[in-house]
This record gives C-alpha cells, structure tokens and sequence, in this order.
C-alpha cells in the first residue's frame, strides 16, 4: 500500500468519524432555546429598587430528529410583575427556530461529509495512475 493511499485512508477515517461524533455528540443531544419574554420591572418594587432589565427565559427543546419542536411539557412559568406593569409573555413560539437552524446545520454538514467522502473516493479511482506515473 502506499504512502498516499494510507494517507487517503486516514482522511476517510476521519470524515466518518466526525459524522459519527457530530450525529452522537451533538444532533442527538436536547436543544435549549431562550426565548426573550419581556422587560422585568420586579427589581423597582424591592429595597432598594433597582433598574428594569430585559429577560429572556430558558426552553427545554425536542432533539433536531423529532417531529415537535417542543416536548409536551407546559412551559416554564414566567416571574409576576408589579400592579400597571406588562405580564411577561414568550415573543416568539419557543424551540421552532432552533430546531430549523439545528436542522439546517446538520444538513449542511452532512453535504460536507458526503462531498469529502465523494472526493475521496474520485482522489482513490486516480491513486493507481498517479502512482503507476511516479514509479521507474
């Protein structure tokens, strides 16, 4: 076997070893969406008040491969505001953009891994050539 075809080798290796890392390590694995939720005004009503913040709350996520977004669990229940203030509220469906952005990602990884592996594959068919042209 020659240097270039063990060195081809070890690229193919590689490349499904990354597929396998990325599907087990990552695209299996729970996704987290924080969702932004409102201005939180309880921090004026305590002694001594401070000023309102911005607050985003933590979802729990379905995995990129399932069919909802969201598990059935209820969602998290949100601080009470003070009396005249705006309740907080989700501003946005949670979980429905970090599933399409992770299934995005996993889609163009996978196109990456599948055009090494093609690549690797046209770099093998031509191996014997090369070879056969550097030998005397």
């Amino acid at each position: 076997m020659s240097n270039s075809r063990k060195r081809l080798g070890y690229v193919v290796i590689g490349v499904v070893v990354y597929a396998v890392a990325l599907t087990v390590f990552w695209a299996a694995r729970p996704l987290v969406d924080d969702v932004p939720v409102g201005m939180d005004w309880t921090p004026t009503v305590q002694d001594p008040p401070k000023a309102q913040r911005l607050v985003s709350q933590e979802v729990a996520c379905s995995t990129l491969f399932a069919a909802d977004a969201r598990p059935d669990e209820p969602l998290p229940v949100l601080v009470e505001q003070p009396e005249g203030r705006d309740p907080l509220d989700f501003q946005r469906e949670p979980c429905e953009l970090v599933q399409r952005d992770a299934r995005i990602l996993f889609g163009l990884n996978v196109v990456a891994v599948l055009a090494l592996l093609g690549g690797a594959v046209a770099v093998r068919r031509r191996l014997p050539r090369i070879d056969e042209a550097f030998t005397v």
